[in-house]
């Protein structure tokens, strides 16, 4: 929505940046007369009320019916903005603490094959960082060496030997998934 509130050059609306002219009106300059401020204050409030309108309509059509019955009351694009922001802010809260779950208690599914276990790892440690909660590269690599099965056990040692700038993602999936291929090549 963003991105058609840009383009629509609005967005100035919903962040507050743009805001309706207030009362009283004041003159600029010295040499204006009052009617030169009221003229000019009437044409900077047209503007920014049909920007309003314009940003309102985009939001109004861009939202499912759910959310549309919070924004029925509210009288400018910018209340409907802080609205919505509230609404989905709690929700990416809540998703922020499903994903931290999902992560944290993540194992590895026995049908799993090692490079399908480790993608879904590190598509969670994704999935948190867009969400706002920063995952090192280093917690999902200890993620998935904290559930690699019991087979596994002497890989850890192998691992600590890797020169740090060496302990990748990538490097480790490399490893793990190669080690597998030698053991059983199903399991890639």
């Amino acid at each position: 929505m963003k991105v058609i509130l840009n383009a629509s050059e609005v967005s100035g609306i919903v962040s507050g940046e743009w805001t309706k002219p207030g009362l009283p009106i004041k003159k600029s300059p010295e040499t204006e007369t009052t009617e030169e401020a009221k003229a000019r204050w009437q044409k900077h409030t047209n503007a920014w009320l049909k920007a309003d309108g314009k940003c309102q309509k985009i939001i109004v059509t861009s939202v499912d019916d759910g959310p549309l019955q919070y924004l029925i009351n509210c009288e400018s694009a910018f209340e409907m903005w802080e609205k919505l922001l509230s609404i989905y802010e709690q929700k990416s809260e809540a998703s922020k603490h499903l994903l931290q779950q999902q992560f944290f208690s993540y194992s590895r599914e026995p049908t799993d094959r090692m490079s399908m276990h480790i993608s879904k790892l590190v598509n969670l440690g994704r999935k948190l960082s867009v969400a706002g909660e920063q995952v090192s590269e280093n917690m999902v690599m200890t993620k998935i060496l904290m559930t690699l099965p019991k087979e596994y056990n002497h890989f850890y040692s192998a691992w600590d030997s890797v020169p740090t700038g060496s302990k990748t993602i990538n490097n480790l999936t490399s490893r793990v998934v190669d080690r597998r291929i030698t053991d059983d090549p199903d399991q890639r």
